[in-house]
């Protein structure tokens, strides 16, 4: 998930790596549930590295 630099939005990058090794063709778009599942486990896990970091989950 790349980070929304100065005005521009953050765009979701997917790509299926089986098919497009050099990562030309972002199919996000094509397949938003899968977008929004792995966005959702990357800022939860990001949620448990801060925790962790602070000391809040020990």
């Amino acid at each position: 998930m790349p980070r929304a630099r100065g005005n521009k939005a953050q765009v979701p990058e997917l790509y299926d790596l089986e098919k497009d090794r050099q990562e030309k063709d972002n199919i996000a778009s094509q397949h938003p549930e899968i977008v929004k599942a792995m966005r959702a486990e990357l800022l939860e896990w990001q949620e448990s590295v801060e925790r962790s970091l602070t000391g809040a989950d020990y």
